[in-house]
């Protein structure tokens, strides 16, 4: 008897998400409440968000953007900061 190889996945579907904000982005910060990273954008008074839920949809950002985040640090409640370090102990 012949055993087929399993079927996987050749690559992870992940979620379309903008592209090219950073000349509109303003700052970043961690929803507690949704657990969700929240990106802010502001262009001509317009303001809008990107939320983040997975951090692998990161990966679908242009090169540019990625910087932009790394430059700039998140902003987080201290309560969400220590939920989280509870959690890891």
């Amino acid at each position: 008897m012949k055993w087929l190889p399993p079927k996987v996945m050749k690559k992870i579907p992940l979620r379309k998400i903008r592209q090219d904000f950073s000349d509109n982005f303003r700052w970043w910060y961690y929803d507690g409440r949704t657990a969700e990273a929240v990106i802010v954008l502001c262009k001509e008074n317009t303001w809008d968000s990107v939320r983040i839920f997975d951090p692998m949809w990161l990966t679908n950002l242009s090169s540019e953007d990625v910087k932009t985040l790394y430059k700039c640090q998140i902003f987080f409640e201290i309560g969400d900061m220590e939920e989280i370090l509870e959690d890891r102990h």
